[in-house]
């Protein structure tokens, strides 16, 4: 079965996808982070670095939250997997999480 054939059977397929335990640590992580940043409306301590005086730092930091906590789950789905690096790169880029 080509590569081709395998990806498109478990994009079919649904529900999880852990490619390794390095996938399923950094889906964990920006899970975590992620919750984390929503329970106390602060920015998760990798990103305490954030300005004290930047406008809007508090809605900033419930974005980077909600980002980061999309972006693990993404990880975790199959269908959200394949494209899910290209589409969180610019996010991760930019310092928001």
């Amino acid at each position: 079965m080509s590569s081709a054939s395998k990806h498109a059977a478990a994009v079919a397929g649904g529900g999880t996808r852990i490619a390794s335990a390095g996938h399923a640590l950094l889906a964990v992580t920006l899970i975590v982070l992620g919750l984390s940043g929503l329970v106390t409306g602060r920015f998760a301590g990798i990103w305490e670095g954030v300005p004290q005086g930047l406008p809007a730092r508090d809605v900033l930091a419930y974005v980077c939250a909600c980002l980061s906590l999309v972006c693990g789950v993404g990880l975790l789905l199959r269908g959200a997997a394949p494209s899910l690096p290209l589409r969180c790169s610019p996010i991760c880029s930019c310092g928001c999480c």
